[in-house]
């Protein structure tokens, strides 16, 4: 395994739960070049495991499946379908008013749209240790460790 693989396989054997952003699942079924060897760490070789518990906001299934429901994709909707809802130690989140409410403060101090909050506030909510991603603004949250996809390229 390559160090850049092996740090991040470590780096994420630290947290027992972690919230994942749409991108770690984009990249996993569509198999993104870039990306596929960390996105295959999380969804081959830690979660089936049971060490660690993945959630995510439901939001996800909305923001996963707009793109094949344009371009008719029927394969890719089962795709994203069989992993969000079928997926071993992956529980999904509806928004509540905890969430809500967390996700205003998240947007009002650190200046996100309203799916990053509610992303990141689902994640705070539902106590996960970490939250993956690949946009670099989510670093600015205190309140939540977030791990950004490219710095393990």
């Amino acid at each position: 395994m390559e160090p850049r693989l092996k740090k991040f396989k470590s780096r994420l054997a630290k947290f027992s739960k972690i919230a994942l952003d749409t991108s770690c699942l984009l990249y996993h079924v569509e198999q993104n070049p870039k990306y596929v060897n960390l996105t295959e760490i999380i969804f081959e070789e830690v979660l089936p495991v049971g060490r660690i518990q993945a959630i995510a906001s439901t939001l996800l299934l909305t923001e996963t499946l707009a793109g094949p429901f344009a371009d008719n994709r029927m394969d890719l909707i089962f795709d994203y379908k069989s992993m969000l809802l079928g997926f071993p130690n992956l529980t999904l989140y509806p928004l509540s008013a905890e969430i809500a409410e967390r996700a205003g403060f998240l947007r009002g101090v650190y200046r996100l749209g309203t799916p990053d909050a509610i992303h990141i506030a689902t994640a705070i909510e539902q106590n996960a240790s970490a939250i993956l991603t690949n946009d670099a603004k989510w670093k600015r949250v205190k309140e939540i460790a977030v791990l950004v996809l490219d710095e393990y390229c």
